[in-house]
């Protein structure tokens, strides 16, 4: 998952900030993040949009509550694009 506009990013934001649990980032090189803390968030975001090469960050959720979250997010995303 990458990040590429402004409006993305403040919907990123958003769904991290509606999520109770962690959120796991994990890079291409195997680097986690957990977005739900805020060393890790600054960091896992910094990632999503400094992004190159084929390959994207993976994100996790650890409920269903916040995997419905991202869900949201992504075809927000896509009705944006």
């Amino acid at each position: 998952m990458t990040i590429k506009t402004n409006e993305e990013l403040r919907m990123f934001e958003n769904a991290i900030d509606r999520c109770n649990d962690s959120l796991l980032l994990i890079t291409p090189e195997g680097t986690e993040f957990d977005l739900k803390t805020p060393m890790g968030r600054h960091q896992g975001i910094a990632s999503m949009l400094n992004q190159q090469g084929p390959l994207e960050p993976e994100l996790f959720a650890t409920s269903y509550e916040d995997e419905a979250v991202l869900i949201n997010y992504i075809r927000q995303c896509k009705k944006i694009a």
